[in-house]
């Protein structure tokens, strides 16, 4: 045994020993520039609008074309033949030459690193171009948007967290802290006021979401945005959604409410979050497009018909540790956020209708947002930050709250058109119009 040892350890010095970094040849796979055929130029969006964190990033894809085998099925004999076939790849970006592919625009100047922001005196127009010593991409033009016009006040938005903690014996208990709280507050902030994005189109709803400090009794809270509910064995057979109803509505013209559950065997729902878009409106306010709503006066508590109306249900683990993956991208809180006051998703979807035996879709004069500036997208996949619009073909770059795989970081002008529309005609989110949860009067 000891012999087999020492003879493993000769080999491994030997081998060791054998080779030195000049024995090494390090393939860098850097490609032929005759073997690039065809550039394509890509970039965030089609729009752009002045602002001085708004800019647009471009993109050269570099293609090669090679001839191919297909094997082709002859239907008529079930057999198989072999056709050469010109195919076009994707050429990775690391193969290529460094600063092979230059952007510019239509005066030939190029762009640092491929980025455009809006200069002064600006045209309606700029068109630019990828291009190499031999090659030039299509044309692709960005057009200059008009300066916001509205002039929106700031508004302040109270939260308050219902954090229902199960009985002991139901499973594993949680706690939520006044800094978690205010880390998730602060990330809301961030994203509806474009304080972390380059979105071409970003823009700020100039709305501050803001912990409560008092209570419906006007006592300060002893957590600021935090209502502690524990829950008793009593309760073990009680439906979530009821206890809800029941006892943990706060006033919706002085705070938003959130609940934060941790759902167990005891709980009825196995739903990760439940939210509604605004379904009420006040007399003398046009129609908001895309929301089935109903008039009403002097909205309260009185006239919610159920909790989902007022707030937004978030299921714990989901809360604390978002999990953006395929099924649950829609649980960021800024998404949950934007469809409690009004955003629409911008993907396209259809289902069979089996009560008239046709498809249907979400599409309504080729959008489903009714957002302008917003690219409606037909599917997840591929997984990708970079999407190709379903009705134009556009390729643009998602970073918005209301696309699946997104940088999740902003929303746009006409979104922030939307929510404020919202915000003014809907009761349900009146909130801000009080300040009982700074004052407690």
């Amino acid at each position: 045994m000891k012999r087999k040892i020492h003879m493993l350890l000769l080999l491994s010095v030997t081998l060791a020993v054998s080779c030195t970094p000049e024995d090494y040849v390090i393939k860098d796979n850097i490609v032929d520039q005759n073997e690039v055929k065809i550039i394509k130029l890509t970039s965030d969006h089609r729009t752009l609008l002045p602002g001085e964190y708004n800019r647009m990033q471009f993109r050269a894809q570099a293609y090669g074309i090679k001839e191919l085998v297909h094997n082709v099925f002859n239907e008529d004999d079930s057999t198989y033949s072999e056709e050469l076939k010109q195919d076009t790849f994707l050429i990775p970006h690391d193969q290529l030459p460094k600063g092979f592919i230059k952007i510019v625009d239509e005066n030939g100047e190029e762009l640092d690193k491929g980025i455009f922001r809006t200069p002064e005196n600006a045209a309606n127009t700029y068109t630019f171009y990828a291009k190499t010593e031999s090659i030039e991409s299509e044309p692709l033009s960005i057009e200059i948007r008009e300066p916001l016009q509205a002039n929106y006040n700031e508004i302040v938005i109270p939260l308050v967290f219902h954090i229902m903690q199960p009985p002991a014996n139901s499973g594993s208990t949680y706690t939520v802290s006044l800094e978690k709280l205010q880390e998730k507050v602060n990330e809301l902030n961030d994203v509806f006021n474009f304080k972390v994005s380059t979105n071409p189109n970003g823009a700020s709803a100039k709305i501050t979401f803001k912990l409560a400090e008092y209570g419906p009794n006007g006592k300060l809270l002893e957590t600021k945005g935090k209502n502690l509910v524990q829950l008793s064995e009593n309760l073990k057979g009680i439906d979530c959604f009821n206890y809800i109803n029941t006892y943990l509505l706060w006033d919706p013209n002085k705070y938003l409410n959130v609940w934060v559950a941790g759902y167990s065997s005891q709980w009825s729902s196995d739903a990760t979050s439940s939210i509604m878009a605004p379904n009420v409106i006040a007399p003398g306010f046009y129609a908001i497009p895309g929301l089935i709503t109903r008039q009403v006066n002097n909205y309260g508590l009185s006239q919610v018909q159920d909790f989902s109306e007022i707030g937004i249900l978030y299921e714990m683990t989901e809360f604390i540790n978002p999990n953006s993956t395929y099924t649950h991208d829609i649980l960021e809180f800024s998404t949950i956020m934007g469809k409690y006051l009004g955003l629409l998703p911008m993907v396209y979807h259809e289902y069979y209708n089996w009560m008239t035996g046709t498809f249907v879709n979400n599409l309504v004069d080729g959008d489903t947002d009714y957002c302008e500036d917003t690219y409606v997208y037909k599917t997840r996949i591929p997984v990708s930050i970079y999407k190709q619009s379903y009705v134009e073909n556009i390729d643009f770059t998602t970073f918005n709250i209301m696309c699946s795989y997104s940088r999740k970081n902003s929303i746009t002008a006409d979104q922030v058109k939307r929510i404020r529309a919202v915000l003014e005609a809907c009761p349900s989110r009146w909130a801000y119009k009080s300040d009982w949860a700074f004052t407690g009067k």
